[in-house]
């Protein structure tokens, strides 16, 4: 069975290479993946240079955790470690946001959805220009509301001319 999976993706060291190689290595992967827009935004937690972050979607028939496991090993190809601190520096940060709709424990030990899906604008915004009307599996509200209701805060996201 396929499931929709919803990813987000990151990066603020050497963004724009480690960005377009990640999209070219998930297209080997997810032949039916798309991407949003990029945008540039302010690191988060700590004090860095800006990240770029976008969002992808695509359909998938692989386990969860085989699924996670092929994801991290993107990741490390691009010289990602484990052993940084939450908030840091990130050559590519690759995060499953969603897999179908699954919840709870049956995603363990991810926390899907992932709650920064709907914790920050760098997450929220890029999905939302894939799939707006897609109802968040805890909320039940599509992810146009949440991204209507977020807009109420002050934040920084600017769209950049990078297409994956």
């Amino acid at each position: 069975m396929s499931e929709v999976v919803l990813l987000s993706l990151g990066s603020n060291q050497q963004p724009e290479d480690h960005l377009r190689r990640c999209a070219l290595e998930l297209r080997q992967h997810f032949p039916d993946i798309r991407f949003s827009p990029v945008y540039r935004c302010p690191a988060e937690g700590f004090e860095g240079a800006d990240f770029l972050n976008a969002a992808a979607v695509f359909h998938c028939s692989m386990p969860l955790p085989l699924l996670h496991e092929t994801l991290q090993s993107i990741e490390t190809a691009h010289g990602r470690t484990r052993t940084e601190e939450k908030f840091s520096d990130r050559s590519l940060d690759i995060d499953i946001l969603a897999y179908g709709h699954l919840t709870g424990e049956a995603a363990h030990p991810l926390k899907l959805p992932r709650p920064d899906l709907l914790r920050y604008p760098f997450v929220l915004g890029p999905v939302c220009d894939l799939l707006p009307e897609w109802v968040h599996p805890a909320s039940g509200r599509p992810l146009a509301e949440h991204w209507q209701a977020m807009q109420q805060r002050p934040f920084i996201l600017t769209a950049t001319d990078l297409t994956l």
